[in-house]
C-alpha cells in the first residue's frame, strides 16, 4: 500500500504543472508518458532497490528480472483493488 502511496502522491503534485492540464490526444500522451509512467516504474524499482538489493538471495540477473516483476505484480493488484473500491464492485 504504501508504495501506491508514494505513486499518487508524486502523480497529485505533477498534475499541477501547466504542461499536464487541458484536454486532447496531446495532453493524455504528455500525461502518460510523462506523468504516470516514470512516477509509477520509479516506485517499483525504489521497491526492489529498499528492499531486496543487499539481500544475498538476490545474486544473478535473473532474480532482478523476478524482484522487478513481482514489484509490478503487486502494484498492479493494489492499483485495481483501488479502482474497484472507487469504482464499485460491478466494475471489477
Amino acid at each position: 500500500m504504501e508504495e501506491k502511496c508514494v505513486a499518487f502522491a508524486a502523480e497529485l503534485a505533477l498534475k499541477g504543472m501547466p504542461v499536464f492540464r487541458g484536454q486532447g490526444l496531446r495532453t493524455s500522451f504528455l500525461v502518460s508518458f510523462l506523468q504516470i509512467a516514470p512516477v509509477e516504474e520509479a516506485c517499483k524499482l525504489a521497491v526492489v532497490l529498499l528492499f531486496v538489493w543487499k539481500s544475498p538471495h538476490f545474486y544473478k540477473e535473473n532474480d532482478g528480472i523476478v524482484y522487478m516483476g513481482s514489484s509490478a505484480l503487486g502494484f498492479a493488484l493494489l492499483e485495481n483493488i483501488a479502482y474497484v473500491v472507487e469504482h464499485g464492485l460491478g466494475t471489477g
